[in-house]
């Protein structure tokens, strides 16, 4: 387990890193506590009060590397000894992950951060948009952060050894996301997958390599590197799961797309998270009613 005292000393940098690359907000920086496994439930009920969050019930198990708290006295965040990466590039991710959620919701014009309670909202369509939203964003921003200050060798990226990292990545998200819950589409797996897809610099990378079909594998006959099969990988990874869910899968693809292009991309407002919780919402629907149809089908045939 990684020590406070080394996590103490990561702190300052990778908070000076993230102010370099985005923008000055007008709110302070969140208070950031560091807890142990003998002190999480002290510490968490202490940050709860201090900021007047709603999200007052700690999950249990607790599984959390990091968690932001926000309320309309302020933001904090919560760094768990226990589960926090042993790495400083790591930390760094996770860390600039926590603060991607206070900058975001930091800079919303009008407040849609209640929507990320843990109590159901009566607009479902536009929580259910905020849910994906909430963690895409977050996981972007710590994208975009890590990219300015330590960029890739995109001239590698058609090695094998290399772009079957990202592209194992994006095979393992989409399958969690279809596969954690029986009838939806888990959209806190669906968020990292899209974050990862669309603003990932190794990621991307891979996928405009895929796209010029420059991509290699290893010819034992040949005994040299070749250029695979012009469509053989589908970058996406979307193909690991059934197929009848890729185009609304690509919908959202292309509207979270035209976000990151924005040049204040972090910024959002409820017209744009109705269209996104209007698709995830179709998507999840899909999918419980093949779902019904193959219980269905299973029962008739007993």
């Amino acid at each position: 387990m990684i020590s406070q005292k080394l996590i103490k000393e990561w702190l300052p940098s990778a908070i000076d890193t993230f102010k370099s690359v985005m923008p000055p907000i007008s709110k302070p920086y969140p208070e950031i506590s560091i807890a142990s496994p003998a002190t999480l439930v002290k510490t968490r009920e202490a940050l709860v009060a201090r900021t007047g969050t709603p999200n007052v019930n700690m999950k249990n198990p607790y599984t959390s590397m990091m968690e932001t708290l926000h309320g309309p006295r302020g933001d904090a965040i919560l760094i768990y000894q226990k589960h926090c990466p042993e790495t400083k590039s790591e930390f760094n991710h996770s860390f600039w992950h926590e603060l991607g959620h206070f900058y975001a919701v930091s800079s919303e014009t009008e407040n849609f951060s209640y929507l990320a309670g843990q109590t159901l909202d009566t607009d479902t369509v536009r929580q259910t948009g905020y849910w994906l939203w909430n963690e895409f964003i977050a996981e972007s921003i710590s994208n975009s952060v890590s990219s300015k200050v330590s960029g890739i060798d995109r001239g590698k990226i058609i090695y094998p050894e290399i772009w079957s990292y990202p592209y194992g990545r994006l095979q393992l998200m989409i399958q969690w996301a279809y596969n954690t819950h029986p009838c939806s589409f888990d959209e806190y797996s669906l968020a990292f997958y899209y974050a990862t897809l669309l603003t990932d610099e190794c990621a991307a990378a891979f996928s405009d390599a895929a796209i010029a079909n420059e991509l290699l594998e290893w010819d034992c006959q040949k005994d040299k590197y070749v250029r695979i099969k012009p469509g053989s990988v589908d970058y996406t990874a979307m193909s690991m799961i059934p197929e009848q869910y890729s185009e609304l899968l690509t919908k959202i693809g292309y509207l979270l797309e035209r976000k990151t292009e924005e040049r204040d991309f972090w910024k959002v407002d409820g017209d744009f998270l109705d269209e996104l919780g209007t698709l995830v919402c179709e998507l999840n629907e899909q999918k419980s009613l093949s779902i019904l149809k193959e219980r269905m089908k299973k029962i008739s045939e007993l």
